[in-house]
């Protein structure tokens, strides 16, 4: 069963099992389990993520206490430039402003945390390497973010700079391998920054 149809079960389970239709504490349980289990546990994973309904499966993990997966369904709302501006009929008016307000909120922090880095080449352990990752770096990164509104998606900039060949455009490989560690290392510490972001935890 593909990623879609999955979701699309797994949420009608979770619905109907629930203590306001059929109340099934246990297959309620399982469900939220498995709905968790639907969304990625890592940034890599959410750089490469797609989610049609995000917004519902958000509502869905509001509405049942499933916690977890409230992170990259958050984020993958704030990135995204192109949702339906018109929330699901499925979703409360009031859950639905506060989805919105949520992923407002994210976005700021996301955009505040990532302009500075998207917009200023950093340096290499070589001369001729931090000339030449300067040179590129507009037309390989901030033309494309641009292009992308990419300003508030770190996570997905930050996996299409790591797939540049900067070695076909004049790096080292030593050079080249230290940017994509330490473009690896801003995702995770985004990743780990949402949770006092999103959950105000220190």
């Amino acid at each position: 069963m593909d990623r879609v149809r999955r979701s699309a079960r797994v949420s009608s389970i979770l619905r109907i099992t629930s203590p306001n239709q059929l109340d099934i504490p246990a297959l309620h349980e399982e469900a939220k389990k498995c709905f968790d289990n639907l969304f990625p546990k890592d940034a890599q994973e959410l750089a490469r993520f797609q989610c049609e309904h995000a917004e519902e499966a958000m509502a869905l993990a509001l509405q049942n206490d499933i916690h977890r997966c409230q992170k990259p369904l958050l984020y993958y709302l704030a990135s995204q430039t192109d949702l339906d501006a018109s929330p699901s009929s499925r979703i409360p008016p009031s859950l639905a402003s506060s989805i919105t307000k949520r992923t407002h909120e994210l976005s700021s922090k996301l955009i505040d945390r990532f302009t500075p880095l998207l917009f200023t080449p950093p340096p290499t352990s070589h001369m001729n390497c931090t000339d030449a990752l300067a040179e590129h770096w507009m037309s390989m990164v901030i033309s494309p973010a641009i292009d992308n509104s990419a300003m508030g998606k770190p996570l997905q900039t930050l996996e299409s700079m790591k797939g540049v060949d900067w070695v076909g455009l004049g790096l080292c490989e030593a050079c080249a391998k230290d940017k994509v560690d330490e473009w690896t290392e801003e995702q995770t510490a985004v990743w780990e920054l949402m949770d006092e972001w999103i959950f105000d935890t220190k």
